[in-house]
């Protein structure tokens, strides 16, 4: 087995584990045979160039992180330090939202007093013509 065999068959085992797959379910994406898959993970039989790409696919990784020219840890890391920073932008966003509808509800609770306020007052300089009106 060449080094590059064994390099290639490391880092489909570790991109394998880190994105939580099994091997049945990784040959099932891939559309090949478990026993294809194993060969490749195994370092038994080089992987084609396309199922490379399909494999570098299912993974979310670009094909030299597959080929071993970025360390797949450290693309890791930052592939989750990225996914992170969308959550919390998201999160943030979501406050900034929740604090627009605070605004609102407060606007409107006071244009409702001040709504309330004034008809209380139409109501009272109604009551009073009325009573002028009356006598």
């Amino acid at each position: 087995m060449s080094d590059q065999k064994t390099t290639i068959a490391s880092i489909l085992k570790e991109l394998r584990k880190a994105n939580n797959l099994t091997q049945d379910e990784v040959a099932a994406k891939l559309g090949i045979a478990r026993g294809s898959y194993l060969t490749y993970e195994n370092g038994r039989n080089n992987i084609p160039f396309e199922t490379a790409i399909n494999f570098a696919r299912i993974c979310n990784v670009p094909l030299d992180v597959l080929a071993g020219y970025k360390d797949v840890n450290v693309f890791m890391k930052q592939k989750k330090a990225v996914s992170a920073d969308a959550e919390l932008s998201t999160q943030i966003e979501t406050l900034q939202d929740i604090e627009e509808l605070r605004a609102i509800a407060t606007y409107l609770h006071e244009d409702h007093a001040k709504i309330a306020q004034d008809y209380d007052e139409l109501q009272q300089t109604l009551r009073t013509l009325a009573d002028r009106y009356s006598k």
